[in-house]
């Protein structure tokens, strides 16, 4: 997959966005470390811990991405934010998206060369969002339809001791995310409790992920210590759900 004598001894990668989104835009940053060997990952500092056990992939704040000298940075938001970062970065080569060609005109003094947006409503495996970054890896050489890939956090006794509380006598562990940042996503109340009480009829364990602490205690509360929260950080939640039987969520960060 990588392309012959790359042209780029170090990379930084630029995601400002949700963490959805950042998980859909690792076919670039897999790809492009696959090729140097390591790269840098300007995201939101709290999704460092997510990035733990990814080899190659070095997450960074903004101090030290401006304090270094990049031969390629890769803007993969393209947004109003990410583009006036990009502008105080020191790079030889600057790579983004632009959207119609009187935004490619306006934005020819911020990046090097740019790439089409490619629109992409999602609902299908066909329409997913690892789509629209598809131009940048056809830029940065290759065709392949390549899909994002993160490896299971690192273990903790704190996530192992809830999964075994929850599995019970050897049962199926199922996840479910409770919440979403957009309220159209959150699933009503009454569709949580029946999901969880049909699971519970099968004798599986269940598993609430989610930071809406009213909505877990109810939830909890209404099943009598049936189902069990979980509360790590986001490498305990790779690893949690490299280990569970099914996942069931809304919104598509975790």
């Amino acid at each position: 997959l990588a392309m012959e004598n790359p042209p780029y001894n170090n990379a930084l990668l630029l995601n400002s966005s949700r963490i959805g989104d950042v998980i859909s835009s690792m076919v670039v940053v897999n790809y492009l470390r696959d090729v140097i060997g390591e790269v840098d990952f300007l995201v939101n500092e709290n999704y460092f811990p997510m990035l733990e056990t990814e080899p190659g992939i070095n997450p960074i704040n903004l101090e030290q991405a401006l304090a270094k000298q990049y031969d390629l940075v890769v803007d993969l938001t393209s947004g109003k934010d990410s583009r006036r970062i990009v502008r105080k970065l020191k790079a030889r080569e600057k790579l983004g998206f632009y959207r119609n060609w009187h935004q490619r005109l306006r934005l020819l003094g911020t990046y090097t060369a740019m790439r089409k947006k490619r629109v992409v409503r999602g609902g299908t495996e066909q329409d997913h969002i690892m789509k629209g970054f598809y131009p940048m890896l056809e830029f940065l050489g290759t065709s392949e339809s390549l899909t994002p890939a993160l490896h299971p956090g690192r273990a903790t006794d704190a996530t192992d001791r809830l999964l075994n509380e929850a599995c019970g006598e050897g049962h199926k562990v199922v996840a479910i995310h409770f919440g979403a940042t957009n309220p159209k996503r959150r699933p009503p109340d009454q569709l949580l409790h029946d999901i969880i009480g049909h699971i519970k009829q099968r004798g599986w364990g269940v598993i609430l992920l989610g930071d809406e602490m009213e909505l877990a205690q109810r939830l909890m509360e209404k099943g009598n210590g049936y189902p069990k929260l979980f509360q790590g950080d986001l490498n305990d939640l790779k690893y949690l759900l490299s280990k569970v039987d099914l996942f069931i969520g809304p919104c598509s960060g975790p």
